[in-house]
């Protein structure tokens, strides 16, 4: 179920808007060695395949180039896909892996996409709901809010 979701997920945000044919994925390709954002996503949403292939550090790769050329999508499908985490052989602790999904949200919702800004909202609030400190859950909430809020204000889709 939970790959069903991901998936769904990916579809939804863009990642997989086409299959690509091999003359669009050596362009998106190329033009990812040009330093194009968008061609970065292009290439690493077709290596990403079914998230189980050993193109995976592939669509790491690309994906990470497109989130560093401030494509706020590519860092978003990162963050979605532990990406960063299955490129190197599932390494990372649990705590690893959500500290890190949270800050490849929060770079996405820097770049001003909105699903990356609902995203790290969601995972804040999920945080907060799980920390005893009062001081960090009010801080973790008020983070959230403000994620939201952003994501909102970037697509309407978004306001709840």
């Amino acid at each position: 179920m939970k790959k069903i979701l991901l998936i769904l997920a990916l579809v939804f945000s863009g990642v997989f808007a086409a299959k690509l044919t091999q003359a669009e994925l050596e362009s998106a390709i190329a033009g990812c060695k040009a330093n194009n954002a968008s061609d970065c996503r292009k290439a690493g949403g077709y290596y990403i395949g079914d998230l189980y292939t050993e193109n995976l550090p592939l669509a790491y790769e690309y994906l990470s180039k497109g989130c560093n050329l401030k494509d706020g999508s590519s860092c978003a499908q990162i963050g979605l896909s532990n990406l960063f985490n299955k490129a190197i052989g599932n390494t990372m602790s649990k705590e690893e892996v959500l500290k890190t999904r949270i800050e490849y949200f929060k770079k996405g919702c820097e770049y001003n996409d909105a699903f990356a800004c609902r995203r790290a909202g969601s995972e804040s609030e999920a945080i907060a709901q799980d920390e005893a400190n009062r001081s960090i859950k009010k801080e973790l909430e008020r983070e959230a809010e403000k994620f939201y809020r952003k994501a909102c204000r970037l697509e309407s889709r978004y306001c709840d």
